[in-house]
């Protein structure tokens, strides 16, 4: 008698968020990545009375589309002379946001410096807060509004931005340092902090800026009688600092 062969199908798929009520949409090339993790094979010395195993191996990149409490449900057919539904359950984790930056960033005493190359993402959350804060009294920082997140702190030194991954992008990409007047790092660096939250899990970088020191040269007034003469020190009254 020949031995008889297994095999399987899929059947359905269907997705929940975390609610537990509302559906979620799964794409189909997700649809197609949690198809292809199901497979089937005849156990080791299979004979007509043998046993048919399956397994289930899917990379967690291929669901990095579920977050924390959603779930997926997927039934797949194995038919040998008869058939058995298996039903599979994929529970979705939070995924970390993740922050991109500048490692540096430089200007001179009293001059602004644009700090270039922020930007967040998120795989699986749309609800974001990105935090960027200095240490207390070396300067403010500037965002622009109209990127449609919300924007608090502006002018200071500690500014929140909370909306989606795109709109708090397009916010950073306006963000500013002014030093405060007269204020320079000498030989060091002062660290900008970024943080981001989804409210469960924060991602938090730094970017190190050098604020250097400029001469502050002062205007020098004389008074003298005609045909006098005058001697001052015309280097009193500035600074030189670093």
């Amino acid at each position: 008698t020949d031995r008889p062969a297994a095999s399987q199908s899929p059947v359905s798929i269907s997705a929940l968020k975390a609610d537990g009520t509302t559906p979620l949409v799964v794409t189909a090339p997700q649809q197609a990545a949690i198809n292809a993790a199901f497979s089937v094979a005849a156990a080791g010395g299979n004979t007509n009375n043998g046993a048919i195993n399956w397994s289930y191996a899917i990379s967690e990149g291929d669901l990095d589309f579920l977050a924390a409490g959603e779930t997926v449900t997927a039934i797949f057919r194995i038919t040998v002379s008869d058939s058995k539904d298996v039903t599979i359950t994929l529970n979705g984790t939070n995924d970390a946001p993740v922050n991109t930056r500048p490692a540096t960033a430089t200007t001179t005493e009293d001059s602004s410096v644009a700090i270039t190359g922020l930007s967040v993402a998120d795989v699986d959350t749309t609800a974001l807060t990105t935090t960027l804060s200095l240490p207390a009294g070396v300067g403010t920082l500037t965002v622009t509004s109209g990127s449609g997140a919300s924007i608090t702190g502006d002018g200071t030194g500690s500014v929140s931005i909370a909306g989606t991954a795109a709109q708090i992008n397009a916010a950073l990409a306006s963000v500013s340092y002014a030093p405060t007047s007269d204020y320079n790092t000498g030989a060091g660096t002062i660290n900008l902090t970024v943080s981001t939250t989804d409210g469960v899990v924060t991602d938090t970088d730094t970017v190190a800026i050098t604020v250097s020191p400029v001469a502050d040269i002062a205007d020098d007034t004389q008074s003298v009688d005609e045909d006098g003469d005058v001697t001052t020190n015309l280097l009193s009254n500035d600074s030189f600092e670093g």
